[in-house]
């Protein structure tokens, strides 16, 4: 037994309900951690790009990015700069529900506590049941906040200047840690949105079909406000939609929340949810 595992069971040999719930919580917590999936058969579940591979899936996206700044940005730019005032304030309106405060607010919280009330239950399908849902939250939180954390980092490094600016600046004005006027690239919000809009739809694919129109009215809301360029929405979008791929395969690969089967994600514990007796 390591030190790190010596430390953790330091109290396991305590007492009534202090005991439990720490008894409950080293458990929980090797179980969390630990690979219980091979390598190889993650690897099966990783996107191949039309065999291109990741290195050339990233050269093919550094490259569109770049024609997508020389062309498409003044081109969307001009599109919605014929949009009245009004209009403009309403489209972004319509994308503050892409802001990620009450999406994580939400997850967090709710995950926390049944995890908490999962180390105090004593019947044990209950506490599975629970636990089952505590994994489910918290699957929620991180795809959002793992890769909007990035985005948030990433557009302060870059600096480029919002649209807003762009009469004084132009497209092309990059000053990094320059403040909220020059964090347009990668647009937050648009990572925000289409990492909830993947999550969803990878544990309930049907919602699909809603969640991801959603997540393109927030970067439509976006560009029409004014507040980001349509390359900055663009990987927005990718990265989000990357980032909550990844968290689900670092589930799977400790069998949390989602199988692997037959190289795609399938989500896992509905059966344990169920009441006993239930089809």
């Amino acid at each position: 037994m390591s030190e790190r595992t010596d430390v953790l069971h330091a109290g396991a040999d305590r007492d009534g309900v202090a005991g439990r719930v720490w008894n409950a919580f080293v458990r929980w917590f090797w179980r969390f951690f630990r690979h219980r999936v091979p390598p190889e058969v993650v690897g099966t579940a990783v996107p191949k790009f039309g065999g291109l591979g990741l290195g050339g899936a990233f050269v093919v996206l550094v490259v569109a990015s770049g024609l997508s700044f020389v062309f498409l940005d003044p081109l969307f730019f001009g599109l919605f700069s014929g949009i009245d005032a009004q209009s403009k304030v309403r489209l972004l309106e319509w994308a503050w529900i892409g802001k990620a405060n009450m999406p994580l607010y939400v997850t967090g919280s709710v995950a926390l506590l049944l995890m908490l009330t999962s180390l105090v239950t004593v019947v044990e399908r209950r506490r599975v049941q629970i636990a089952q849902l505590a994994s489910t939250f918290g699957f929620l939180f991180f795809a959002i906040a793992a890769p909007g954390g990035m985005a948030a980092a990433l557009k302060q490094i870059i600096g480029r200047a919002r649209p807003f600016m762009s009469p004084q600046t132009g497209y092309w004005d990059f000053q990094p840690l320059g403040g909220f006027s020059y964090a347009s690239l990668p647009s937050g919000d648009a990572c925000n949105a289409f990492a909830l809009a993947t999550a969803f739809g990878l544990l309930f694919p049907k919602t699909r079909f809603v969640m991801f129109p959603y997540a393109a009215i927030v970067a439509v809301g976006r560009m029409a406000g004014d507040r980001h360029y349509f390359t900055d929405v663009m990987l927005g979008a990718i990265l989000g939609m990357a980032g909550a791929y990844w968290v689900a395969l670092w589930c799977a690969r400790r069998r949390h929340v989602f199988n692997i089967v037959d190289g795609k994600l399938r989500p896992r514990g509905y059966r344990v949810l169920r009441r006993p007796g239930t089809a």
